[in-house]
């Protein structure tokens, strides 16, 4: 039966196509003069069915391409083809920055689906080593489902023909040649469920922020000019929400940060039956109900407002399948927040949420410190989860002065000194002027620049500060009186990047 399979396998193609055949059209290549690499624009567009031919006659002309899709499917043996050529001219290798790619993108408007979408999903970019790379913008259609057969073929062979496409695209999906395309080399388990888990008389579209972030695909970035995406904000880096200026609202927030954040990542436990993203969205549902412990909250001054960590506790965002006390985590969000008379704007701030144990917190300086240089997960809990795009801001934001920035419930609070800096960013403070760059932490560091009162520079390693020894232990010690002194001697210092300098600061300067 097998061998019989392979043969006739060999002699035909499966066609899968999109739900309305009838308004398909033979496939076309088209180039595109002026397409801006830097932006992630296409450099060639497909367009109609794929055919036998399509992709592989053109492959030397698709290498280090980016490709737009609009095809409602077609040759299935097509894809597996041109992938499997791709992958021979990589040498079966990991990719690096010589390895053969081709990006892909879908434009608003168009429509990629059966065939196209597992085209689509290899699309990846060697500027960061075979980089995955595909991008779906707003008001374009991503559709997904099993494979049904060509009419033409008849009934006769129909069963092993389907049996041995459903082989074909299991194959495809999980094999080394999509892993070469992958940054890490991990094949999205959640794609093989939803091709294998829609009919073939259905279709499942790709449509939400979240589902987006679990199959790998990007939406276009919020710089691209020239483009009208009405109501549109790039999923990964500018979820935004506006609420009451609270500190009771911002917890909320965070919690919802933390919860979808924990979903998310553990998915796989949280689905009642293969993967079903509305499992996901009713279950997440649930947990915000529940009201988590507030651990420790700061909030300090920036130009445009503050910055506000949060970390939250209890037992709302557990490991799951553990049974012992060790499965309580804690949860750190930081946001950044403008301050606009009784509202609130805030916007997640990179790397936006994290995970530890529970036994381990001891105060959120340590937390941040400790868990944001390398266990950030990525957060898509300011807007829904069934949400296609989070909406944009209408609200138009007033000049603040520095001291309006932080609220009442900010400002009485009492901020603790911690000898490193947990933010991304920092501000030049208590200096007439200026302050200078130096080349190695320390007084007699050589000075390499000036940078003025007020100018934001770059935080080197978040969360890390180089301290002369007599500093070690009060910096890792919570002696308030013993980190300020050592901070107002000069004992800190902070490694930084400002105007593609790189170099040292005194804490002292630094906010």
């Amino acid at each position: 039966m097998a061998y019989f399979v392979r043969n006739f396998y060999a002699g035909i193609s499966i066609v899968i196509l999109g739900l309305a055949t009838s308004e398909a059209h033979a496939g076309t290549w088209y180039d595109i003069p002026g397409a801006n690499v830097e932006l992630r624009q296409c450099n060639k567009k497909f367009e109609g069915v794929i055919e036998a031919g399509d992709l592989k006659n053109n492959i030397e002309s698709l290498i280090g391409k980016r490709i737009c899709l609009n095809s409602p499917g077609g040759s299935l043996s097509e894809v597996t083809e041109f992938i499997e050529l791709i992958q021979e001219k990589n040498g079966f290798g990991t990719g690096g920055d010589d390895a053969v790619t081709i990006a892909t993108r879908i434009q608003a408007g168009d429509k990629c689906e059966s065939a196209c979408a597992v085209l689509f999903m290899f699309g990846s970019n060697s500027y960061r080593t075979a980089y995955q790379d595909k991008v779906l913008e707003p008001g374009a259609k991503l559709g997904f489902h099993s494979p049904f057969i060509d009419p033409r073929l008849g009934d006769k062979y129909s069963g092993d023909v389907a049996f041995a496409g459903g082989i074909q695209i299991a194959n495809l999906l999980s094999s080394a040649t999509y892993k070469t395309s992958t940054p890490m080399g991990v094949l999205p388990e959640e794609l093989l469920s939803i091709v294998f888990g829609t009919p073939p008389d259905q279709m499942h579209y790709v449509d939400t922020c979240a589902e987006m972030h679990i199959l790998g695909i990007s939406t276009p970035d919020v710089e691209e000019v020239g483009r009208d995406y009405t109501g549109f904000r790039d999923c990964e880096t500018n979820e935004a929400v506006t609420v009451s200026n609270s500190l009771e609202a911002v917890v909320e927030t965070a919690h919802r940060v933390c919860t979808f954040s924990h979903v998310l990542r553990y998915r796989k436990w949280f689905s009642e039956q293969s993967y079903k993203l509305n499992d996901l969205v009713s279950f997440t549902k649930k947990l915000l109900t529940k009201k988590p412990e507030i651990l420790d909250h700061s909030v300090y001054k920036t130009l445009k407002g503050g910055r506000i960590n949060i970390a939250l506790g209890g037992w709302n965002y557990p490991v799951p399948g553990w049974m012992t006390n060790a499965a309580a985590q804690f949860c750190v969000v930081q946001l950044d927040g403008t301050f606009i008379g009784n509202k609130i704007d805030l916007t997640l701030h990179s790397p936006y949420v994290t995970f530890g144990s529970l036994n381990d917190y001891t105060d959120l300086g340590s937390a941040i410190g400790q868990y944001f240089n390398f266990n950030s997960a990525q957060a898509f809990g300011l807007s829904s989860l069934s949400l296609k795009f989070p909406p944009p801001f209408k609200l138009k934001i007033k000049k603040i002065q520095q001291s309006d920035a932080l609220p009442p419930w900010a400002r009485k609070q009492k901020l603790s000194l911690a000898c490193g800096i947990s933010a991304s960013e920092a501000i030049i403070t208590k200096v007439t002027s200026f302050t200078n760059l130096r080349q190695k932490a320390g007084l007699n560091g050589r000075v390499i620049g000036q940078i003025s009162l007020g100018e934001k520079v770059s935080v080197v390693n978040p969360g890390d500060f180089l301290r002369y020894d007599r500093c070690a232990a009060a910096c890792k010690g919570t002696n308030q009186n013993a980190i300020k002194q050592c901070i107002d001697n000069n004992d800190v210092w902070i490694e930084v990047q400002y105007n593609g300098s790189r170099g040292f600061l005194s804490r002292k300067f630094l906010e």
